[in-house]
């Protein structure tokens, strides 16, 4: 049945930019376009599955390890993989980010490329091989891969004058965006070989991308000159691009995808909705209980979504919902803001907030 209903308020661009902005230790720079959104627009709204988040029993088997790198002020951890190994970044003493890697039985080991005055692990694949940013020297960022035996891979797509790393396949693909001449920003994927192809999808005068799946698949979002709406895209390896787009949604902000092709992310309605989308298209949305807006951030094989959400005094918590539905809510102790930002066997990593100081932690069974 086809429902037709009117926002008679502007979108907050503040909620916008609360979406893009993303705690990996860049600062808010990154995928943080702010747009002017109108009003008292018609929208057509069509039923999707939504499915309605409800709390699991206690789950006694979950151990949540915090942690921070030796002299760190402040811990980012980004990406987790199957084997557990974690990478992300944090500031020392001086002010100064650099990249980690956490090894599964909890040694941490930085690094930094040659000339670094800032460094950002971003993504971790089963190889250990580690994908991410950094800035020179001359403030201009550029994109790397750290292979295990400590070998940097400096690389920019062509016309880049600052390239932004997101995510690694098994395979070693690597996925970004990167900002031109003109100040346009455009999706590219990176083949273990080192080939580059730059894309974006028909009508964007803005492109993110944001997750590659190992069968070479993307998603991200950008943005068209037809109004101010984010929109949703998924990318084949052949190229072909299919659009994300919600009935109803202002804003939709695909975030991961796994090797079945489930897609997590969420959208803009009324609120920030959490949502996985099937291969065959089928749409589920979902929220915690007690959620006044859900942000779905990472997806593992087995289905399992993990994000954050925000309750009515603004205070984030972290999530977990299974791949059949169930929602299960979590805090490091002392936690006053929760934002887990990959998961993988189940097994979740993030940043937390305690005593205004920022700490990493894994979340396992």
């Amino acid at each position: 049945m086809l429902r037709t209903f009117f926002i008679s308020s502007a979108v907050s661009p503040a909620a916008v930019s609360a979406r893009m902005s993303h705690h990996d230790g860049r600062g808010t720079i990154f995928r943080n376009p702010i747009k002017t959104f109108g009003s008292g627009r018609s929208i057509a709204l069509c039923a999707t599955v939504l499915a309605l988040g409800f709390r699991s029993s206690a789950d006694a088997k979950a151990t949540i390890t915090t942690f921070d790198p030796s002299g760190s002020t402040a811990t980012y951890p980004t990406s987790i993989s199957q084997k557990g190994a974690i990478t992300g970044s944090y500031k020392n003493g001086s002010g100064t980010t650099l990249g980690f890697v956490r090894a599964p039985d909890g040694t941490i080991t930085s690094f930094a490329p040659s000339g670094a005055t800032s460094t950002v692990g971003v993504a971790i694949n089963a190889r250990g091989t580690i994908a991410g940013d950094y800035l020179d020297a001359n403030a201009v960022r550029h994109g790397f891969s750290l292979a295990t035996d400590g070998t940097f891979s400096i690389f920019d797509p062509t016309g880049s004058q600052k390239t932004v790393v997101e995510g690694i396949n098994a395979r070693g693909a690597i996925t970004g965006w990167y900002e031109d001449s003109n100040l346009v920003n455009h999706g590219f994927v990176r083949a273990r070989t080192g080939a580059i192809t730059a894309f974006d999808p028909a009508g964007s005068i803005d492109t993110y991308a944001l997750s590659i799946n190992r069968r070479g698949t993307i998603v991200g979002w950008y943005y068209t000159t037809n109004d101010a709406d984010v929109y949703g895209y998924e990318r084949n390896a052949d190229g072909t691009i299919a659009v994300i787009d919600p009935e109803g949604s202002f804003d939709v902000t695909p975030y991961g995808i796994n090797n079945a092709g489930t897609i997590a992310g969420s959208y803009y309605g009324d609120a920030w909705q959490g949502f996985v989308q099937s291969a065959d298209g089928t749409l589920t949305s979902f929220d915690p209980p007690g959620s006044a807006d859900t942000y779905a951030d990472a997806i593992d094989s087995r289905g399992n979504v993990t994000g954050y959400y925000e309750d009515s005094s603004n205070v984030a918590h972290g999530f977990v919902r299974a791949a059949k539905g169930t929602i299960t809510e979590f805090d490091p102790s002392g936690s006053t803001h929760t934002e887990p930002t990959a998961i993988a066997n189940g097994a979740v990593t993030g940043n937390y907030q305690s005593d205004g100081v920022t700490h990493g932690f894994v979340r396992s069974k």
